[in-house]
């Protein structure tokens, strides 16, 4: 894939990316940092992922998501994304983010079981980042696994998501683009992982369209977003992490609802996960 030419014009959106609803006037979450702020201004922000720096939210109408309305220029973000280290490198330890990921591994064992199929899977993660995931699902699935494409763009953490396929001998891949996995794969999948992934992605019509599109019969998508109506989110306030410069939009169960539906598929199930936090991201 070619990497995206520059245009200084920022992303824009003018109704919710779930639903197509219209979106509140005014903010409904105010944070500190704009679009149109300098490059240099919007990269310390991002890799300081300091609290209350932030682009604003504007709530929908229908289903309750937030939406960023404006967002850096692609160009832009392809750098910012670069230089970001592995996923909370740093903010929890390697217990925790075991404990994480296994719990993920738990939630997908489960949806996959209730397909009563020994059949192996094919499955593509987005966002693989150091491999976490995949070690604790080859436990989970305890063979089930048939082919594993891992899609994970950061350059710094390719070496041990690496490490990690081999570490565990499973039939995987890495792959630094979507494009690329597909396109190696071939064949229909059965499972998408997207842990904490579409919170990221500004435009997700083409994404959603490309995976509907792949999906075997029976197949799952299977995802991991922030919900701005937690309790947490609600005692916590603007000091709430998922407010960061790198969540253009933060979902609703309603919004992920609308979301599914709009691409011809159906919620089959949700419910909420447990994450370990460092109380630094915090305070």
């Amino acid at each position: 894939m070619q990497p995206p030419t520059r245009s200084p014009v920022p992303q824009a959106r003018s109704i919710c990316v779930a639903c197509g609803g219209a979106l509140s006037a005014e903010p409904q979450v105010l944070g500190g940092l704009l679009v149109q702020a300098s490059p240099e201004r919007v990269r310390s922000s991002w890799l300081g992922l300091t609290n209350g720096d932030f682009f604003s939210y504007h709530r929908c109408s229908r289903c309750g998501t937030l939406n960023v309305r404006e967002y850096p220029d692609e160009y832009l973000l392809a750098e910012l994304y670069g230089a970001m280290p592995a996923n909370m490198a740093g903010a929890l330890s390697t217990g925790e983010q075991q404990a994480n990921q296994r719990a993920y591994a738990h939630w997908i064992a489960r949806a996959v079981r209730r397909g009563a199929s020994d059949v192996p899977l094919r499955i593509l993660e987005l966002g693989s980042d150091c491999g976490w995931l995949l070690r604790e699902l080859m436990q989970a699935l305890r063979g089930r696994i048939g082919s594993f494409a891992a899609v994970e763009p950061n350059q710094d953490v390719v070496g041990q998501l690496k490490a990690a396929i081999a570490a565990t001998n499973a039939p995987a891949h890495h792959f630094a683009t979507l494009e690329e996995a597909l396109q190696h794969e071939g064949d229909e999948l059965d499972l998408v992982l997207a842990i904490h992934v579409m919170d990221h992605l500004f435009e997700l019509n083409e994404l959603f369209a490309t995976l509907r599109s792949r999906l075997s019969r029976q197949g799952l998508i299977f995802m991991v977003v922030h919900n701005p109506g937690s309790l947490l989110a609600r005692v916590l306030g603007q000091r709430w992490p998922p407010y960061c410069p790198q969540h253009p939009q933060l979902f609703t169960p309603k919004g992920v609802s609308c979301l599914a539906r709009r691409y011809g598929m159906a919620v089959v199930n949700e419910g909420r996960t447990w994450n370990r936090l460092a109380t630094g991201i915090i305070f």
